[in-house]
């Protein structure tokens, strides 16, 4: 009897470890991990007086490229000094934008997976009213930014321990040209 209850319990455990390792192995195998996320249209550049509200939509990315269908949490917001248009929804893959007035702006969305979390911002610009007689605004844009990081190509071998920064730093000195 107790050999059949120890065998069981084990049983079980083997059981809830064998679907967790099924489970990570299916997210590695198709490319679980969050890339990034794409809106759509990618640009938003509207009238005030505009009489529909414009369609946009999310969708997630991963290492591979494949979309990401099922078990992505999208949350929806906007950013902008004079509030120039709404949001009809914060929550999904689907919203709508309704301009309120001209300026700039930016729309992002935040695409949860798990528990990787990848943001993406798009420009709003609303113009004028096309019969208002009032010249088209120009919105600055923000790149997005590069990576900072410098890459030095050296002929010398190194085994990976260049003394921290500083260490690195100076091989790189002596080692310029």
């Amino acid at each position: 009897m107790k050999m059949s209850l120890l065998s069981g319990v084990l049983l079980i455990v083997f059981g809830v470890y064998a679907a967790g390792n099924v489970l990570e192995t299916r997210q590695q195998a198709g490319g679980g991990t969050l890339s990034r996320v794409d809106i759509n249209p990618g640009v938003l550049e509207l009238h005030e007086d505009n009489n529909f509200n414009t369609e946009m939509s999310a969708l997630a990315y991963n290492v591979a490229g494949d979309p990401i269908w099922d078990g992505v949490y999208y949350e929806w917001g906007t950013s902008s000094t004079n509030s120039v248009g709404t949001l009809t929804q914060t929550v999904g893959n689907i919203t709508q934008y309704d301009p309120l007035k001209t300026g700039c702006g930016e729309v992002h969305v935040i695409a949860r997976y798990g528990d990787q979390t990848i943001t993406k911002s798009i420009q709003v610009t609303v113009q004028p009213a096309r019969d208002s007689g009032q010249p088209d605004i120009k919105c600055e844009t923000t790149p997005e930014p590069i990576s900072s990081s410098r890459v030095f190509v050296t002929s010398t071998t190194y085994d990976g321990n260049l003394g921290g920064l500083e260490g690195a730093d100076a091989k790189c000195q002596e080692r310029q040209i």
